[in-house]
């Protein structure tokens, strides 16, 4: 997975190195992960303070975490 430009993050293959999709709608994406299940991609926003939780399959926006008062630095997921 890598930052694309400033508004999308395009996933790849590994095996092929072929891009497999891009998600669309976030600005400045810089720290990203995935959650335990692979199911998930968490990734924070520098410019806004926001963290956003995108569906790893099909690339929709599932959840936008607002109200930090910094830029979101770092992301991670853990097991409950």
């Amino acid at each position: 997975m890598r930052l694309h430009s400033k508004i999308k993050i395009k996933l790849w293959d590994v095996r092929t190195s072929e891009p497999i999709r891009t998600n669309q709608g976030a600005y400045m994406a810089e720290p990203l992960a995935f959650s335990p299940d692979g199911r998930q991609i968490i990734s924070g926003e520098e410019a806004n303070g926001v963290a956003r939780v995108w569906d790893a399959s099909t690339g929709a926006p599932l959840l936008a975490l607002r109200g930090h008062k910094g830029p979101v630095r770092c992301a991670a997921s853990a097991r409950r």
